[in-house]
């Protein structure tokens, strides 16, 4: 990308020439923009390396070289726009276009969809709304759903293939009798913080769920150990496994209900972790410290603004290999 030097160099020479077509000599240049002959012959080269202005030197005394400038003020901006989008800058390239839906609108159109390299792989969809409550255990949409799965784990879940109940956060767990059961977390599990998974965080998040009529026989979880929890019923359930895997029993950290913007920012154990979440756009990158078999995507943004007219979304594909 240009520095930012160089583009005011060339929106003062633009103010001075023009995008004609002109001949003129290297020291009127250097005159116009107060520098020296050697410094414009730079200036020059890297303008013309970044593709705005044409420049034919003619050797010999009195000879007049040819230039033009191929780049007007607007197409400057939505240039630098574009490479913005391109390095992942979008919060920098609305900014610098103002929030000009006429001059938004067609780049995000033209970067919709994804991009493969052999070590990089983006997602960029439409979205007709912003999703700034990710928050496990509140009123959740369907889409906002299926990217809490993405950020969070709960002890168990449900495998998509054949809709049995397998571990997750627990790698094991048994029933000790009917009303007490306890399960085995795995080792070294970490929030998207860096903090490390302890039973404390269990035994947290499951407290708060007990407060919702779908867990309301919890009686009491406890911890035994940094690694292990064992839960209290107070009527039996055999199929407690399964209900574990419920959306609001994911895990979160003992600490949520302190971290600022939680919602819209939350921090869990997932294969993806939110990067960026605002009025324009959420971006959600793969954790690369997740447990279980990493991300496809290394980049999803969702970029959301009324101007899409995009169907509501169920369904995004191809989150990760498992």
């Amino acid at each position: 990308m240009t520095s930012r030097r160089l583009e005011q160099q060339y929106l003062r020479l633009l103010n001075q020439v023009g995008v004609q077509p002109v001949e003129i000599t290297l020291q009127e240049l250097a005159d116009k923009l107060n520098c020296t002959k050697r410094h414009m012959r730079t200036l020059l080269v890297q303008m013309q390396q970044a593709g705005w202005l044409k420049w034919q030197a003619e050797a010999g005394r009195g000879r007049r070289s040819y230039l033009q400038l191929l780049r007007n003020t607007h197409q400057l901006l939505i240039e630098k726009a574009e490479q913005l989008l391109d390095s992942g800058g979008f919060n920098e390239a609305i900014a610098l276009l103002g929030e000009d839906k006429q001059l938004i609108t067609p780049l995000l159109r033209a970067k919709l969809g994804y991009r493969i390299r052999d070590d990089y792989q983006a997602l960029r969809i439409p979205y007709y709304r912003t999703m700034t409550n990710l928050y496990p255990g509140t009123a959740l949409r369907r889409s906002e759903l299926h990217l809490v799965r993405q950020t969070f784990n709960g002890l168990t879940r449900v495998n998509a293939e054949n809709g049995e109940v397998t571990t997750d956060l627990a790698h094991k767990w048994r029933m000790l009798d009917p009303l007490h059961w306890r399960f085995y977390l795995r080792p070294a599990v970490q929030f998207h913080d860096g903090r490390e998974l302890s039973s404390r965080d269990v035994v947290s998040s499951l407290t708060r769920s007990a407060t919702l009529p779908l867990f309301s026989h919890f009686q009491k979880i406890s911890s035994h150990g940094p690694l292990s929890v064992v839960i209290e019923l107070n009527q039996p359930d055999p199929r407690l496994p399964l209900l574990l895997a419920h959306h609001s029993a994911l895990i979160l950290p003992e600490n949520h209900a302190t971290q600022p913007d939680f919602a819209s920012h939350p921090v869990g154990t997932g294969p993806y972790r939110v990067a960026e979440n605002d009025n324009w756009h959420l971006q959600m990158k793969s954790f690369d410290h997740y447990f279980g078999f990493r991300a496809c995507w290394m980049r999803l943004r969702c970029l959301s603004s009324r101007i899409w007219r995009a169907r509501p979304l169920t369904h995004l594909p191809c989150y990760q290999n498992s």
